[in-house]
């Protein structure tokens, strides 16, 4: 009897719900629902509204077992650093997006506390001004964490959704920077100095784990009940273990978001590592050494400007255009830009685009270029790394950036063009034994 079993991949942009199963030993998906609308935009930054996450994590499950009535589990995989502080049974409002640009004052304020070189030694996670533990620092600063009881990250607060148990999984805890990197649980010396108390913080739970079944008026309202269970709920977890990379087998994730890494059986929490901006995040099985960056979402947004352009257009703008300027991607301004075509206009003052290929061909070389830095970067600290580069995800599918980086970064690329986070989500689920 044919088993299926239900991943939901909570994107930046889009949330999907795919049914997989096996049929002559392949993975066979399908996406029953989609939905998109949950981060909204305000006039001072981006939140979640979680109502229509809720809502939608719903709608998607009711699609499910309306075409497939039996679904063996179901399994939550997102993006990390985003978490919701709870109140009991009560969310306490707003729940910020880490695109909403708050952390400032609270980053000066940590580092005063802890230098981030020990945050590092101990953690073994990169800076970026949006890890979950600038955003709390922020919220204790506030006085959002006078009234909290809990906190959950955005996969493990959906899980609450399904089954009432507030849980926290392994490998989206560590995209907080507040997990011991060798104890794998919460650093209590952290903990400690940053006077965070530690009723918020649940031991993680490893991927694998059965949650439970879901709680009845969500299973009156999806026409069915599973079994609820932790796949790699950080999707770019997931995503490597959809892969099956060796270790020592380097891959380019492109999503909105890329990252650029390997597989290790140990973390590598060195100065090496630190300087070059490598983080250790959690995998379902070893450590992900990998450097987070910028994705297509410079790319999406600067579509938005010409909202008539498909991507087969803006590739054949990019191949038209001459224009030579590269811009530092990663720059914080084109994370948290409002209108990115006006972002390119304020930085390239001494040579601004001309045509709309310009600006594109200037954000693919500039996409380029950094993963170039960031490739020779990992061969220095990974030397034995293989030389075939795995491109997974939506940017695997972009014919253009996939030809630019096969011909800078002077590497052969293996292109996989679908969603492995979704894949590595259910590979996950029915990799878990299970009693007859």
């Amino acid at each position: 009897m044919t088993k299926y079993f239900l991943a939901v991949d909570i994107g930046t942009t889009t949330a999907k719900h795919t049914v997989g199963w096996t049929e002559d030993g392949k993975l066979r998906t399908k996406v029953v629902y989609s939905f998109t609308g949950y981060l909204v935009r305000r006039s001072d930054g981006v939140t979640w509204n979680l109502g229509l996450l809720r809502s939608g994590l719903l709608d998607g499950m009711r699609a499910a077992f309306r075409r497939y009535p039996s679904i063996t589990s179901v399994s939550i995989d997102g993006m990390g650093s985003d978490y919701v502080l709870m109140n009991g049974d009560e969310v306490i409002p707003p729940s910020f997006s880490y695109l909403f640009d708050r952390t400032q004052k609270a980053i000066y304020a940590v580092h005063e506390k802890i230098p981030f070189r020990d945050l590092y030694m101990a953690t073994g996670v990169s800076f970026q001004p949006y890890n979950t533990l600038y955003q709390l620092y922020e919220d204790r600063i506030t006085g959002r964490l006078k009234d909290a009881t809990d906190f959950l990250m955005i996969p493990d607060y959906l899980v609450y959704v399904l089954t009432g148990r507030k849980v926290s999984e392994y490998t989206v805890a560590t995209t907080t920077g507040l997990v011991n990197l060798k104890d794998r649980d919460y650093d209590a010396y952290t903990l400690a100095m940053l006077r965070f108390q530690g009723k918020y913080f649940r031991t993680p739970q490893m991927p694998g784990t059965v949650i439970g079944k879901l709680r009845p008026e969500v299973e009156k309202a999806v026409g069915g009940n599973t079994d609820v269970v932790l796949c790699a709920s950080h999707s770019t977890a997931s995503a490597v273990y959809g892969l099956a990379a060796d270790m020592n087998e380097p891959y380019l994730l492109i999503g909105e978001w890329a990252q650029m890494g390997c597989r290790k059986r140990r973390g590598a929490a060195d100065y090496t590592s630190m300087y070059s901006g490598f983080s250790n995040e959690g995998g379902a099985d070893g450590v992900l050494y990998v450097k987070n960056t910028m994705g297509l979402w410079v790319i999406s947004e600067l579509m938005r400007n010409w909202p008539q352009l498909t991507m087969e257009k803006v590739e054949k703008l990019v191949k038209k255009s001459t224009y030579g300027v590269t811009l530092e991607i990663s720059d914080r301004r084109f994370v948290t830009s409002r209108n990115m075509r006006r972002t390119f206009d304020e930085i390239l003052t001494d040579c601004p685009p001309r045509t709309v290929g310009d600006y594109f061909r200037c954000a693919f070389m500039s996409l380029v270029r950094n993963y170039e830095k960031i490739y020779s970067a990992l061969l220095t600290n990974c030397p034995n790394l293989s030389h075939t580069l795995r491109v997974v995800g939506e940017g695997a599918k972009i014919d253009t950036l996939c030809e630019l980086i096969s011909k800078n970064i002077h590497v052969n690329i293996s292109r996989m063009p679908y969603d492995a986070a979704s894949a590595g989500n259910l590979k996950f689920q029915m990799d878990i034994p299970r009693g007859t």
